[in-house]
Order: structure tokens, then C-alpha cells, then sequence
């Protein structure tokens, strides 16, 4: 998928991404600064979902209850597939962003460029944490994604690729976790 495909998406949460990014742009026209718009992929890492994401404290809540031979309790709807991206991998990005050269392409994705499976991540964590159980909470049926976020413009334009395999980003996240438990 790439920036130029239609924003928003009919729902609240992605009209609302949609509409922030058209009020920044009548902003910056109105008043001239510069700007430049990422659009991450669901990101995960220490602490990140107290903003509210429920990705990321799925990951969370995986590599916790591994780390403490617990069982994570995984909400249905966060058994989608998806498109992941790292925090560290992110805050590169936005570094970037905010410090090269304004390029002439100011909207880029970021991601890992690669939809995952659910039980890939599972399996993924339990090698690492064989401790793992998980428990899939029944409820809302999962929506998952099918196309993966084109990150070309951003590794042309920002010099900006994903560092961290996910389980290179595991492996950090773990030894993140671990600092502060």
C-alpha cells in the first residue's frame, strides 16, 4: 500500500487519522512551515499502548507473561494479521523525518514492510520465552490485514529502512523489559 492510496477507510479511527492529516496540511498552506507526515504501521515496544494501542500491548502482554512463565491473555480481536513496526525502528524515522533536507515527497510510511500472522508471533516468542502460555479471549472477531505498507518512498527519499528483524526487536524489548520489572 502505498501513500497514495485513499486515506481514512470509513471507520472512525482511520477518518480520524485521515482528518488530522488534512487539517496539518491547511495549516502548514496557511502558514507556510515545513511538514513532514509518517504513518506507522502498528507499533510495539516498552510501554508504547498506554497511548492506547492495542497492538502493542498485545506484544506487551506476550513477552511479559513469557518472561514470567504466565499465561498472556489475548483479547480475540487482536489475533489479526498484521503489519508491525518496532518503537526504536519508528523513532529513527521520525529523526530522520524531522532532520533531513525537506524532501519534495513530505507523506511516508513506516513499517517492516511485511504482514504478520498472528501465530507467528506466538511461535516467535515462545522460542525465545518457552515459558509462554497463551489464552485467546473470546470475543470481537479479528480484522486482518492484507496488504503491507510500501516503505520504498521513505528508504528514497528519508534514508530510513527497518533495522530490527521481529525477532531482533524481541530480543531488545526482552532485555528492555527485564531493566525495568
Amino acid at each position: 500500500m502505498t501513500e497514495s492510496f485513499p486515506r481514512g477507510g470509513g471507520g472512525a479511527y482511520g477518518n480520524s487519522k485521515a482528518a488530522k492529516e488534512l487539517l496539518l496540511e491547511a495549516c502548514q498552506q496557511a502558514y507556510g512551515f515545513e511538514l513532514i507526515m509518517l504513518r506507522p504501521a502498528n507499533v510495539y515496544g516498552l510501554g508504547h499502548f498506554w497511548s492506547g494501542s492495542g497492538g502493542g500491548e498485545k506484544m506487551q502482554a506476550l513477552l511479559v507473561s513469557g518472561l514470567k512463565g504466565e499465561t498472556a491473555k489475548i483479547p480475540q480481536e487482536q489475533t489479526m494479521d498484521n503489519e508491525y513496526i518496532y518503537a526504536k525502528d519508528l523513532g529513527r524515522a521520525v529523526d530522520l523525518a524531522a532532520t533531513a533536507p525537506l524532501p519534495a515527497k513530505t507523506v511516508f510510511n513506516a513499517g517492516s514492510g511485511k504482514v504478520t500472522e498472528f501465530q507467528e508471533i506466538v511461535d516467535l516468542v515462545k522460542r525465545l520465552l518457552p515459558g509462554l502460555r497463551v489464552e485467546i479471549v473470546p470475543g470481537k472477531a479479528p480484522v486482518s490485514r492484507a496488504q503491507h505498507l510500501d516503505i520504498s518512498q521513505a528508504r528514497q527519499f528519508l534514508g530510513w529502512q527497518p533495522q530490527f528483524t521481529m525477532e531482533a526487536a524481541f530480543e531488545d524489548y526482552i532485555r528492555d523489559l527485564k531493566a525495568t520489572l
